[in-house]
């Protein structure tokens, strides 16, 4: 009796190897898209975030600082 081509990749397990190859191949693409997605807002995230110079000053700022009266 003679195999096909495809019954052949099945007994020797090759089908399962590919199938596993592929989807870890797929995970990795998927790991490495979230995590350039995720840079790119932390970028987002740190320009767009307050500076020294936008912060309010100190309410209670020392005596010296303070109008005179």
């Amino acid at each position: 009796m003679e195999r096909s081509l495809l019954e052949t990749i099945q007994i020797l397990g090759l089908d399962m190897m590919v199938a596993v190859t592929l989807l870890a191949l797929v995970a990795s693409a998927a790991v490495r898209l979230v995590a350039a997605f995720a840079h790119h807002v932390g970028l987002l995230i740190r320009r767009n975030a307050p500076t020294e110079l936008d912060l309010p000053g100190d309410a209670f700022a020392p005596q010296e600082w303070r109008p005179s009266r």
